[in-house]
Order: structure tokens, then C-alpha cells, then sequence
């Protein structure tokens, strides 16, 4: 668009509808060195020229931009009109007029502006764009002065702190102050105060939720005001006598957060608030109080902080002082705190931490927020400080390790390292031989306790360097491997003496606690030492494939299959393991044991090739919620069949007949125990992964036991998104022995469980409109309903959602509860209600 343009130090004149040189604009306050000179040159045409000639091709009635002296601060300040008039330092504008001042942007059809004070007077179709807070003011007519940032506006409609008012997200992550009233008073670039009207973080003109007062006053990033009432979807619903909204644009604000209620059957009515202190920008803690009607009070913390890079610390705490349930008054209640933090010394060292104490596995039991939580019996700490450089790694490491094995609280193990010092090297090549050479050594404190059991502060030293010479020839691939094992422990342990366990009340008998007898292993002074050797090769031999292009493959389906076998055979052979039996057990080193094994398995897998690959948008942000665009191939199945053959039946002489057996290679090829008695053939395994599309998973993992004839695990996981429509289904099936000892006479003890899990719904918990879900838990072997959950959330298009949920937990007599839980979520300041991230269903 063509700007007249005016010079400082022309006389008062009227510049309407000159046509101007080639200037992009006008800035006032800029200084020029050309001299004082006519406007009306023999280039330039005159006014009254220009009426007598026709508008030039879409240019009609052309604003004007105008160049005036600069204020007192100096700051340019530029003004476009379509008409202008100037008499001294005031300056008349009208039609489309814009100031731009700092990061202000002033609009309105009639403006009339001191250039020498700053004031100006606006109306009609006023508009204050800009400033610290992001404002943007539209008002019938007000006043403004520049210089100090401060106005006067009627019939205001606007917004403090919007990154994006127009959005039409559910849910923003900003806090914007969006509103409306008669008048807007601005004391400065950063405090208001508005005469009778509202604030919402909601769309305007028609807002989900409003808050009315009296007064608003907005400073220092933060709206308060008094007798307000809070009005949703326009009705009335809470008087407020106090009241505060965030109005920082990135920031957060300190304060009370909106109370939660709830009702349970077991924790009765619940009501409780928070308080939440954003200590820095880095840096917010949250600390509340809920009361239980039926149990008490209990409380709960959580602090957060993000550094740099990946330093962090996150921090929950969750206690209850509970009273008890009528008749009985059992406390069941506890302290529940996680601490979790990461601080990155240089690029190759970190301290890495995650810590949970854990009061009362019946406290977990009984309030634990979801059924995962709550049937979890293991309390895992650890932490260490590492440094990893070029293939080489040290660290110093502090575990703990606790497991539940009933309510009782005595019953269970715990195991401790303190400290462990380790260090690792991956293989790495000798000079130009072709051998890796590798290792792991360890040296740490070790204590474990539990029922009849006591093994404190064990030293163990753990070497175990390695080598290997891989080749290929024709397509095959071996790999030969050498290693020694060198173990030496402070203390050791012998199975004795024999206790006899006495019956139980017939009322509780089971094959869990059948009478009879049970080697319980004690502690000896006496030191152990452990030296291996162990010796092995993997094999694997050319891959075998073949790819199906037929036409019915490229016309029907538009893809092209690959098939792919892979075998592989594994020899390994261990020996110098010496009274295995004596050896304390702390973790996976203390199991090794000796073996001569060969482990065959065969993988196959199907590759899928789109021959006509779906395009992708260009704009990227779009392309992301596209499924399988751009996808040319994928691996679209995975089945993975192995099993072992022991050629020592009875790895070296320390199996135990009757009990449950764990050694190092069992346990590496499958998770499931099944060594009762010496044996030759492990069960045989089955990994089965499918993924057929974008939208689909399929996992199922089985391992069949030949020589019991019974499937000792089996667990299928199913996931299916098409559009806002998800499922999840699992069933998990484990028939394995059980942790119990049993003597020669009895038959092992099995643990055996059959359970459903699934999980349905449509939407999501910002998606506008009625989204639900539902999950739920079956014991098939009981029969029973372990857990179950309804959820409905409703979220309206700009900025308010409605969710309720209702949950069952059926977990024996230490458990029975219904809970109705709901929140209300209102954009950029809080949900009201008892409905957790950690309960929600989607």
C-alpha cells in the first residue's frame, strides 16, 4: 500500500490524499539531516491534481503515514491514517488510523494524539494490542497516554496474558486473563482495574465460566478481587469472597488450589484442599489436608524441579492417621514416600536416585489410588553415581530391596546393598587379533533378612573377565566365548537345621501350608570361594528368505511380503562351582551355577512393503496425527520358538528335589521357575509380536512345559485405536512353583492364576463432547470381580469438562470398596473435584 510522507519541520498543513515517494512509512522521532523542503515538486502531483485523476489500479482512498517529533523518551513512534491533520504537536487522524509505539499497537477510526505529551483520546473500534502482559483491549472509545502506559476505556471486551485467545483448545496450558466490563482504568504497563465486569480463561464472547465482582484489580502478574461469584455456563454457582487468577503468560501462581469431595464406603465422606507454592520458575511444591469421615485425616506432598538438561527431582508423600473402621478400630493406616532425582555432573557422569519407604504393605493395600498400586507387594530403592566413557563404565551403587510376602508385617525379605562398587568394560578389540575382550568385577555389602533367616553384612568380590573371537564364513556366523568367574564371600550359609512346620486350622489348610518339614538355610563365618570357568559358542547360520510379489499381494492389497528365517544354536558349558548350596543369595551373581547346555531356537518374521505408500500432509504438525503415512515398509510379524537341552540334568549337582530351583541360565531363558527335580529339557518358549498396523498391537508370550504337560505361563497383551475408539486386553495365565519349600514326601506347591483385564472407551479426557471408558479385572479361577472403573467425561468446546467416575476394588477381606469420584476442569486455573491423573481411565 503507497504512504504519503511528511518531513519534520514543515509547517501545519492538511495531507489528505497525496500521493507519496517511495517511503515505506513514517516514524516519528527519527532524525533527519535533509533540509527543509516544499512538498510539491514537479515529480510529485498536488492535491488538487490528484482529484482530477483516476485511482490507480487498487489503491483507493490510501492511508497515510506520518512523521512527528519524538517524545520525551525518545521512542519512535509511527502513525498511519487516511487522513491527517496537524496543528502544533497535536495531531487529528481518522479512517483505519494505527499508532505503533514500543510493542504497542493502538487502532481506531477518530484518534487525536499529543505528540508532545503522549496523550491521546480514541474512539470508535478501539483496539490496545501488545505490552509486557500481552494484552489486547477492544473498547468503544477511551483515553491513553504513551509515555506512561496508562488509559481510561469504556464497554471493554479483551484479554491479559492470551498466547492464543482464539484458540479453540479445550484446555491451555497459559493463563490468560480474558475480559469483560463497562470500564478498564490502566495504572501502568503492568496493573488495571476494571469497574464492574468479569474474568474467564475461556473463549469469549460466550465463556464456559465467569467470575463477576465489583473490582478487578490485575498487578505484578495476578487478578484478585472481592465478593465475586463464580457463574458456570452462566448460572450461578459459588460466592467467593477472595479471589486470585494467574495472569502470567508463562508463569505460575502460589495459593490455594479448589477443594476435592468424594465419597467412599470404606474412607466415607471425603473432603480436603491443598496449597501449592510456585517457589521458583524451576522449582513448585504442593502440600494438602484430606479428612476421611470414616478414617481420618491423611496428607500428601509433592515437590517437583526441573534443571538443566536432565536434572530433576520429583518428591511424593501420602500419609494417614487412621482410626479405624467400626467394630474393630484396626489402624490401618501408614506413610507411603517416593523420591525420585537425576543431576548430570559432566556429559559422561550422573547420580541417578529412586527411593520409596513404605510404613505398611496393608496401608498400600487399602488406599493405594489404582488396583496395579495396590496388589504390588515390592518396595524397590536404589541409587547410584556413574561415569560411562568409550565403552567403559564405574559406578557406586545403593540398593534395597523389600518384598511383602503377607499383612503380616514381619513376613518379608529385604536385601540390602551397601554400598556396591562395579565396574564394566563392553567388548573392546585386542589390537589387531580380532578378539573382544570384556568383563564385569563388583565389590560390595550385602545383607538379607527374613522369617528364620538373618545374613548381615556379607563382603562379596565379583570378577568376571572375558573373551571372544567372532568370524564369519559362507553366511555363518560363530562366536566362540572363554571366561573365568572368581566370587569370594565373607560369609556362607548351609541348609539346616530341619524345623517341622506345624499344621495349620483346617479352616486355612492348603496346598500352600501343607504339615510337614523344611530346610531353612543359617549363616557361617566361614568364608566361601567361588572359581569358574565357562566356556561356550553361538552359532548362527545364514538367514533363509523369500519374498511373495505375486500380483494377488499387489493388486488386492497394494503390499509386497517378505519372509524371513533365522536359526540359532547356543552352546554353553560352566564348571568349578562348588557347593552351590552354601552360596548366600542376594541377586542374579549368587545363582550361577554349574551348566552344559545347548539352547536351539528359531525366530521368524514377515516384513510388510507398501508398494503405494500414503502421502503425508505438509504441514508436519498434521502429518504426526496421520496413521501409516509415508510408511513404505514395516516389520509386521515376529515369532520367536527356543528350548534347552541340559546335558547336566542336575547342573552340577545342586538341584534339590522337591523345592522350587533357580540357577542363572534358567532364569535368563525364562522368567517362570520349573526346576523341582533334575530334568533334561526346559520348556519350550514362544514370543510372539505382531504389528499390523498403526493402530494395532499384538504380543502373546507362552511357555509350554513337555515334561509336566501343562502350559507353566501365558500371558497375551491385545491393543486396537481406530479413530477415538481404543481397546486394551490381556489375559495372564501362571501355573509355576510356588516360593514355599516342600519336602520329598509332599508335592511341590504351585502357584496358579487365571486373570482378565480389559479396557474400553471412546475419546479422551480433553476431546470435546461425551467420551467413556471402562476397565475391569476377572479372577477366573475364583470367579470374581477383582476391580472395575466407569468413566464419563464431557468437555464442552472452549474451555470446561465434566468428568465422573465410579471405581470397585474387590481384594478379600482387606478390601471392599465403592468410590465415586469427579472433578470439574476449568482452563488456566484448576479442577475441582477428587478424580486423580493416577485414577483417570483415559
Amino acid at each position: 500500500m503507497l504512504l504519503a510522507f511528511c518531513h519534520v519541520g514543515m509547517s501545519a498543513q492538511t495531507l489528505t490524499k497525496q500521493f507519496p515517494p517511495d517511503h515505506p512509512g513514517t516514524v516519528i522521532g527519527q532524525s533527519t539531516a535533509q533540509p527543509e523542503q516544499s512538498v510539491t515538486p514537479a515529480s510529485v502531483p498536488t492535491s488538487s491534481s490528484m482529484t482530477s485523476l483516476p485511482d490507480a489500479p487498487g489503491i483507493q482512498n490510501q492511508p497515510v503515514a506520518q512523521l512527528v517529533p519524538a517524545p520525551p523518551t525518545g521512542v519512535p513512534v509511527t502513525i498511519h491514517a487516511a487522513e491527517q491533520e496537524k496543528q502544533g504537536d497535536i495531531y487529528h487522524l481518522r479512517g483505519e488510523v494505527e499508532i505503533d509505539y514500543k510493542d504497542y499497537v493502538v487502532r481506531a477510526d477518530k484518534v487525536i494524539y499529543n505528540a508532545a505529551t503522549g496523550d491521546m483520546e480514541a474512539s470508535g473500534h478501539l483496539q490496545v494490542v501488545g505490552g509486557p502482559r500481552s494484552e489486547d483491549i477492544s473498547a468503544s472509545h477511551g483515553t491513553m497516554n504513551l509515555n506512561a502506559q496508562t488509559g481510561h476505556f469504556y464497554d471493554v471486551i479483551g484479554s491479559v496474558g492470551a498466547l492464543n485467545a482464539s484458540s479453540k483448545n479445550v484446555y491451555t496450558t497459559a493463563n490468560p486473563l480474558l475480559i469483560i466490563g463497562k470500564e478498564l482504568i490502566k495504572r501502568g504497563p503492568d496493573s488495571y482495574e476494571m469497574k464492574g465486569g468479569s474474568m474467564t480463561s475461556c473463549p469469549l464472547p460466550k465463556p464456559d465460566w465467569q467470575i463477576f465482582a465489583p473490582d478487578i484489580l490485575v498487578d505484578s502478574g495476578k487478578a484478585t478481587a472481592r465478593n465475586a461469584n463464580f457463574r458456570l455456563l452462566g448460572i450461578p454457582a459459588v460466592y467467593l469472597p477472595y479471589v486470585t487468577h494467574p495472569v502470567d503468560v508463562k508463569g505460575r501462581q502460589s495459593g490455594l488450589v479448589i477443594p476435592e469431595l468424594s465419597n467412599s464406603t470404606i474412607k466415607g465422606f471425603i473432603v480436603g484442599d491443598a496449597y501449592y507454592w510456585a517457589i521458583n520458575r524451576s522449582a513448585d511444591l504442593m502440600v494438602g489436608l484430606q479428612y476421611y469421615s470414616k478414617r481420618g485425616p491423611e496428607q500428601y506432598a509433592e515437590f517437583r524441579y526441573r534443571g538443566g538438561g536432565n536434572d530433576m527431582i520429583h518428591g511424593l508423600y501420602n500419609g494417614l492417621e487412621d482410626q479405624g473402621l467400626p467394630p474393630l478400630y484396626i489402624n490401618q493406616g501408614g506413610q507411603d514416600t517416593i523420591i525420585s532425582a537425576r543431576h548430570d555432573l559432566t556429559t559422561y557422569t550422573r547420580a541417578i536416585t529412586s527411593a520409596e519407604y513404605l510404613s505398611s504393605y496393608t496401608y498400600r493395600q487399602v488406599f493405594a489410588e489404582n488396583f496395579s498400586q495396590a496388589v504390588s507387594s515390592e518396595v524397590k530403592s536404589w541409587g547410584f553415581l556413574a561415569h560411562e566413557k568409550n565403552g567403559y563404565a564405574g559406578s557406586i551403587d545403593f540398593e534395597r530391596y523389600q518384598n511383602y510376602a503377607s499383612d503380616v508385617a514381619s513376613d518379608q525379605v529385604r536385601i540390602l546393598h551397601v554400598p556396591s562398587i562395579e565396574f564394566d568394560a563392553l567388548d573392546h578389540s585386542v589390537g589387531l587379533s580380532g578378539i573382544l575382550a570384556g568383563g564385569d568385577a563388583s565389590f560390595g555389602f550385602l545383607s538379607r533378612s527374613e522369617p528364620y533367616y538373618r545374613s548381615h553384612n556379607v563382603a562379596r568380590t565379583d570378577l568376571f573377565p572375558h573373551l571372544s573371537r567372532p568370524w564369519i564364513a559362507d553366511g555363518w556366523t560363530f562366536r566362540p566365548m572363554l571366561g573365568l568367574r572368581d566370587t569370594l564371600y565373607s560369609h556362607s550359609q548351609e541348609l539346616g537345621p530341619v524345623l517341622t512346620i506345624p499344621p495349620p486350622p483346617p479352616a486355612i489348610l492348603t496346598s500352600a501350608n501343607l504339615p510337614g518339614q523344611s530346610d531353612v538355610p543359617t549363616t557361617r563365618n566361614a568364608s566361601l570361594n567361588r572359581k569358574a570357568v565357562e566356556a561356550g559358542v553361538q552359532v548362527l547360520p545364514p538367514v533363509l528368505e523369500r519374498d511373495f510379489t505375486g500380483n494377488y499381494l499387489a493388486k488386492r492389497f497394494g503390499v509386497a511380503l517378505r519372509h524371513t528365517i533365522e536359526p540359532e544354536v547356543n552352546y554353553r558349558y560352566v564348571a568349578g562351582v562348588k557347593a552351590f548350596n552354601n552360596v548366600p543369595r542376594f541377586d542374579a551373581i549368587d545363582i550361577f551355577s554349574d551348566t552344559n547346555e545347548l539352547e536351539y531356537g528359531l525366530t521368524q518374521r514377515l516384513f510388510l512393503k507398501r508398494l503405494h505408500p500414503k502421502p503425508c500432509d505438509k504441514d508436519p504438525a498434521k502429518a504426526k496425527t496421520q496413521k501409516d503415512c509415508g510408511e513404505v515398509s514395516r516389520e509386521w510379524l515376529t515369532w520367536f520358538l527356543g528350548q534347552k537341552y541340559f546335558l547336566d540334568p542336575t547342573f552340577g549337582h545342586a538341584v534339590i528335589p522337591g523345592r522350587r530351583n533357580i540357577f542363572t541360565t534358567t532364569l535368563d531363558f525364562s522368567g517362570v521357575a520349573y526346576i523341582t527335580s533334575p530334568r533334561s529339557f526346559s520348556p519350550i518358549i514362544s514370543r510372539l509380536r505382531a504389528n499390523t498396523s498403526a493402530n494395532t498391537d499384538l504380543e502373546w508370550d507362552l511357555d509350554y512345559d513337555a515334561k509336566a504337560g501343562r502350559i507353566a505361563a501365558s500371558n497375551i497383551f491385545a491393543n486396537y485405536r481406530h479413530g477415538d475408539f481404543f481397546t486394551t486386553f490381556s489375559h495372564a495365565v501362571l501355573d509355576a512353583v510356588g516360593e514355599t519349600p516342600e519336602p520329598p514326601s509332599q508335592p511341590p506347591n504351585f502357584v496358579n492364576y487365571n486373570q482378565i483385564q480389559l479396557l474400553v472407551g471412546h475419546g479422551s479426557y480433553t476431546k470435546p463432547g461425551l467420551n467413556l471408558a471402562a476397565n475391569g479385572g476377572l479372577d477366573l479361577n475364583l470367579k470374581s470381580l477383582e476391580y472395575a472403573g466407569v468413566q464419563a467425561t464431557y468437555n464442552f468446546l472452549s474451555c470446561c469438562g465434566f468428568s465422573a467416575e465410579y471405581r470397585l476394588f474387590s481384594l478379600g477381606v482387606i478390601r471392599n470398596e465403592s468410590e465415586e469420584s469427579f472433578s470439574i476442569t476449568l482452563a488456566g486455573v484448576s479442577s475441582f473435584g477428587s478424580l486423580k491423573r493416577a485414577e483417570r481411565l483415559f
